[in-house]
């Protein structure tokens, strides 16, 4: 019983041993905030605020809002990518040493660990530190804003020795702000690869520098509508042992010293196309300089040195359908462009200051080329002045086979050398201009003085005019001449020659009842016109010149007579009061009988011819005694005539009642 209690007493004593190393173990991982080690215990909230937090499994460290007052640390023995998200308004303030360090060693010996950073999210990442990033692998920037402020690198990407793997500078969909105030510095310094720039703004300043703003061992890349602004030193701004190609972007390089170096200086070649717009101003020596060759393609270029040449490039320059500008040193005998091999096909190039054609490294004059492409249906035009380096003065090239060129023109070696003695040359399109084509002849350019464009058949030379005596009374006559050229006819106007009316005035004349009257009018026999006022500016027509008849008026009754018996009478004629006029005659009325009284007419007093006057015997008895007689007879008459009636009367009624 002894024994097997002894046996469970230890078996608890080595179980309680052994508890603290498996259910109380802390895991610890190769990231440090300052001297604060990241661990399974803090992971959650690293600093105890809310703002910080890491992922182990993708190893991810959320920036939400924080502040941190000391840099971002790995260093371990892990190899492994740190991805930073970063959200709302974050700031690293570092008085010194490094805002983010990837520093992955062993701590048994020189062995590194190269880790690689990944910045993303959609705040704002403000890093004040005497070296902003520093790392062995790729840095990768990626849909985030960062701002750098540096007394040394703001951005490094460092070589482990003996370690041949590159480690690159990755700038994507970002827009980074970068400043370095050191005087022996880079604001990207890229030991072993090269920089990228993809879609994104890079703003980057090295005033007060010696070292290149952006220096990258392997090459230069700005790509897909990226804008990049750098300011350098005294020393290069664009710096690369390999290639700088700008695609599709905006780069404008500067420098603030006299004493820089090229402004974009490249080892391999340098080349900008797809529309791209390269400025690159040194205050110093060249904007451009390159050991190999140049290609610009469908972009636009400005190059100017202050002190020195404009630009060089030490084996062949190729401007194809672009603009390239170059400017040397003003009022000086340095050329704006050196180089070995020249090609400008559909292009526009000027340089201030001419261009010298040679082997640099040599001087050697007999490898060299020049060639001038016109664009297809197009003239390239070659003028150089000799003396000033604006070009105000400038000819086009050369004596005796002047251009404009219509195909490609292969320079010679004399040709060539020729070049550097001049203080501006301009190569481009050439667009005629001036001039005026005739109806038979074209225009000729006045800059080149050849021929251009078409005839221009309504331009005619009219000299000598005849008139055609066809003026009016109010309208001038024409002339007419024909071409001296050509058959063309012109007829115009002859001032001066309008006749002007010969009118005669009508005096007015009243209309009556059954004729027409007239106003007063004027008439021209020349025109044919009518005008109511004597100063013929009232044309009128022929018929307004007429006043019609207004016709008779209301008839009175004249020359009425009455009829007597010795003297017929007359009924009247009808008469217009207006004009007196007879608009009806009369008729004449027959005379009337005599009104004869005992023998005598009453009216006219003449003796009745048929009259017998009465006598007084008794055989006849007076007058009353006839009239008594006859007025008997005549009762008697009467009385008969009843009779006879009465009888008659009575005898047709007795018949109707029969039947």
């Amino acid at each position: 019983m002894k024994k097997r209690l002894t046996a469970v007493m230890l078996s608890l004593c080595m179980m309680l041993m052994l508890f603290p190393t498996t259910a109380f173990a802390v895991e610890k991982y190769d990231l440090y905030l300052g001297y604060t080690q990241i661990t399974s215990e803090n992971a959650g909230d690293v600093l105890g605020d809310g703002t910080i937090s890491y992922d182990p499994d993708t190893c991810t460290l959320m920036l939400d809002n924080a502040k941190l007052p000391t840099g971002i640390l790995t260093y371990g023995n892990d190899s492994k990518v740190l991805t930073i998200n970063v959200i709302g308004n974050c700031e690293i303030n570092k008085a010194s040493g490094n805002g983010i360090s990837l520093q992955g060693k062993s701590t048994a010996g020189p062995v590194y660990h190269r880790d690689r950073l990944r910045i993303t999210g959609d705040g704002t990442l403000k890093i004040s530190a005497m070296v902003g990033i520093s790392a062995y692998d790729d840095v990768t920037v990626e849909d985030t804003n960062i701002e750098i402020n540096t007394s040394n690198l703001a951005i490094s990407v460092q070589n482990i020795n003996g370690d041949q793997r590159k480690g690159n500078l990755n700038i994507i969909n970002s827009t980074v702000t970068a400043t370095t105030n050191g005087s022996s510095t880079n604001v990207f310094w890229i030991e072993s690869g090269g920089i990228k720039i993809d879609n994104s703004t890079v703003i980057a300043s090295a005033e007060s520098s010696s070292n290149p703003a952006l220096w990258a061992a392997d090459f230069i890349e700005i790509t897909d509508k990226s804008h990049v602004e750098a300011t350098g030193g005294s020393s290069n701004t664009f710096y690369s042992d390999g290639d700088i190609v700008i695609n599709d972007s905006t780069v404008e390089a500067t420098d603030t010293s006299e004493d820089a170096f090229p402004t974009i200086y490249a080892y391999g070649d340098i080349i900008v196309e797809n529309g791209s717009n390269v400025t690159a101003e040194s205050k110093g020596m060249r904007g451009v300089f390159t050991d190999g060759n140049m290609t610009i393609n469908d972009s636009t270029v400005t190059s100017s040195g202050t002190t020195d040449e404009g630009m060089v490039v030490v084996g062949t320059l190729n401007v194809n359908n672009s603009k390239l500008t170059a400017s040397s040193k003003p009022n000086d005998i340095i050329p704006a462009i050196v180089t070995e091999h020249l090609s400008i096909t559909a292009s526009d190039v000027t340089a201030h200051g001419g261009i010298q054609l040679y082997g640099y490294y040599n001087s050697y004059t007999e490898n060299i080329s020049f060639s001038i492409t016109p664009a297809g249906g197009k003239l390239a035009e070659f003028k150089v002045d000799g003396n000033n380096w604006d070009g105000s003065a400038a000819v086009h090239f050369k004596e005796g086979e002047e251009s404009p060129y219509n195909t490609t023109i292969n320079f010679g070696t004399d040709e060539m050398n020729w070049l550097g003695a001049y203080r501006y040359i301009h190569i481009g399109e050439h667009i005629h201009a001036g001039g005026t084509a005739t109806c038979q002849d074209k225009a000729v350019c006045e800059d080149c003085g050849r021929e251009y464009g078409d005839v221009d058949p309504d331009n005619h030379s009219f000299t000598n005019y005849v008139y055609n005596n066809d003026a009016t009374c109010t309208a001038n006559g024409t002339e007419t001449a024909k071409c001296d050229r050509c058959d063309a006819t012109h007829t115009r106007e002859k001032s001066g020659t309008a006749l002007g009316h010969q009118a005669v005035k009508t005096e007015v004349k009243a209309a009556t009842c059954t004729k027409d009257g007239n106003i007063e009018y004027w008439y021209c026999e020349t025109c044919g016109k009518y005008f109511s006022d004597e100063e013929f500016t009232q044309e009128i027509s022929k018929e307004d010149t007429s006043v019609k008849a207004k016709g008779h008026g209301e008839p009175e009754l004249k020359n009425e007579k009455g009829a007597t018996c010795t003297v017929e009478g007359y009924t009247g004629d009808k008469v217009c009061k207006d004009c007196g006029e007879i608009l009806e005659k009369g008729e004449v009325v027959p005379m009337l009988a005599h009104s004869y009284k005992d023998g005598t007419c009453t009216v006219c007093g003449i003796a009745d011819p048929n009259y017998k006057p009465v006598s007084d015997s008794p055989e006849t008895g007076d007058s009353s005694n006839v009239a008594l007689w006859g007025g008997l007879m005549a009762l008697a008459l009467c009385g008969i005539f009843s009779l006879v009636f009465i009888q008659k009367k009575g005898k047709h009624a007795r018949g109707r009642e029969w039947l």
